[in-house]
């Protein structure tokens, strides 16, 4: 006669224990909208830049696609200017953005009938 060995469980591990959040101090919720509204008045900020920035490059667009264009020597430096520019834009630094600002405003200041 064999015996067979009774077969073996599988041990239980204990229940997990759920961590008892700790509370939630009220000025976090003050923080939270904070913050939230700071990331609202960037957004708002970084588009009404654009938007101005970008105005001022539609004007030499324009220029370029116009009747009135400037004449060659003004068009060669407006070149020159525009390729000076050093920019590293996926690093998101502000000085690109000065940059860019700097470089549309002095083509603005190029154009034909600008000084009036």
């Amino acid at each position: 006669m064999t015996t067979t060995a009774p077969a073996r469980r599988r041990a239980r591990r204990p229940a997990a224990r759920v961590a008892a959040q700790p509370a939630v101090p009220p000025a976090a919720d003050e923080l939270r909208a904070a913050v939230t509204e700071l990331k609202v008045n960037l957004a708002e900020s970084l588009a009404v830049y654009g938007k101005r920035v970008g105005g001022e490059l539609d004007r030499v667009l324009a220029m370029i696609e116009g009747e009135d264009l400037a004449p060659e020597e003004t068009i060669e430096a407006m070149l020159e200017r525009s390729r000076d520019i050093k920019l590293k834009p996926r690093k998101g630094r502000i000085k690109d953005l000065v940059r860019l600002e700097d470089v549309a405003e002095d083509l603005v200041a190029m154009l034909p009938g600008a000084d009036d």
